[in-house]
């Protein structure tokens, strides 16, 4: 049988080096300011492979174009995940499993209806502005900005689709 090869063009149009990131989070490399590099991986996990060509352009803009081959997520309850504006690589538990997000990829994954995460249908990773006491100056407040996690719900008539196969999951183990 042949192992699937997901094949990727990474191009940095960006002033500064890439650098790339392995599933583990761990670096494996930088493209430099200009250059273009093929990234081969065997496994469907890794950020890159649903992609067959990322470019890095100027003002943190990530151009993607989808790789067909790409085997996506099976499942009724898809989420996307996505690093909007935190550092160029950052770690989340999704869905039970730790997960690498790159700033500007998506990543999609499948959840089954009794995971707390199947009521999402996105997660993005948020610069927001918040409103806080302000430090020196009681009774006054003021505003900063915070990393957050931002989760975006599913349609209420999706949710009543999950709230329907719990409820068959709960006769199944009582029978």
């Amino acid at each position: 049988m042949d192992e699937q090869i997901f094949k990727t063009t990474i191009r940095n149009e960006r002033k500064t080096g890439i650098v790339l990131w392995e599933r583990t989070g761990q670096g494996m490399g930088i493209v430099a300011p200009g250059e273009s590099i093929m990234l081969n991986g065997w496994n469907p996990d890794t950020p890159y492979s649903a992609f067959e060509e990322i470019i890095y352009k100027n003002d943190a803009i990530v151009e993607l174009k989808e790789n067909p081959l790409w085997p996506k997520p099976q499942g009724r309850w898809l989420l996307t995940a996505l690093n909007r504006d935190g550092r160029e690589m950052e770690r989340r538990i999704v869905c039970g499993r730790e997960m690498v997000l790159l700033k500007g990829i998506p990543r999609q994954v499948a959840t089954p209806c009794d995971d707390p995460w199947a009521i999402f249908s996105r997660m993005e990773i948020q610069e927001v502005r918040e409103r806080g006491e302000h430090p020196l100056h009681s009774g006054y407040s003021t505003f900063q900005w915070k990393l957050r996690d931002v989760f975006t719900d599913r349609s209420s008539a999706e949710i009543e689709e999950i709230a329907i196969e719990l409820e068959k999951l709960l006769e199944l183990e009582h029978v």
